[in-house]
């Protein structure tokens, strides 16, 4: 009689597989964790939007959308058109008190496909690669999909933690009146 608990032997290609869906579902239940943790609180199609646009080259540009509530910008959505080469990306950015609180990062899955629906608001066809989590314009939290939850021991902590800063503070400081 066979043995219902018998080795099943699989292949290199469903051990890859089960290994990518496992990361994928683990990112996902870490994503929500994280996020109930650091729920934001606005809804942003029920914020005024304002627009801005900078072109970095002769094939690549920014297109920023700031969503305001009156005067006080909540959330900077930053799409990047990815030049002449490289994948569209998206970054939003929120604040609180015109502290950067959350950043989340996003690359489209299509490559250059999608550059006209994603420069103009939409987020299909991207995937979140990043995630990061500030309290009082420090780094709190960090996660990416490529390498998981990041420590602070990480010797690039203190430079992405600034970099995110730094990039918050010039963006909020464009004029998007």
């Amino acid at each position: 009689m066979r043995s219902p608990f018998r080795k099943v032997n699989r292949s290199v290609t469903e051990k890859a597989i089960i290994a990518i869906i496992s990361s994928i579902v683990l990112f996902l239940i870490v994503t929500s964790i994280f996020s109930s943790l650091y729920p934001f609180k606005y809804d942003m199609r029920d914020l005024e939007q304002s627009y801005f646009i900078v072109s970095e080259d002769d094939s690549g540009s920014y297109y920023y959308t700031a969503y305001k509530d009156g005067d006080t910008i909540l959330i900077i959505r930053s799409a990047w058109n990815g030049g002449c080469c490289d994948a569209p990306t998206v970054r939003y950015s929120y604040f609180e008190n015109n502290n950067l609180v959350k950043e989340k990062n996003l690359v489209a899955t299509r490559s250059r496909e999608d550059i006209d629906s994603i420069i103009h608001g939409s987020d299909a066809h991207t995937d979140i690669i990043e995630l990061l989590y500030f309290e009082d314009s420090k780094l709190v939290k960090w996660m990416s999909t490529v390498e998981g939850v990041i420590t602070p021991s990480d010797p690039r902590w203190t430079q992405r933690e600034k970099a995110s800063i730094d990039d918050a503070n010039s963006i909020i400081g464009l004029n998007y009146n």
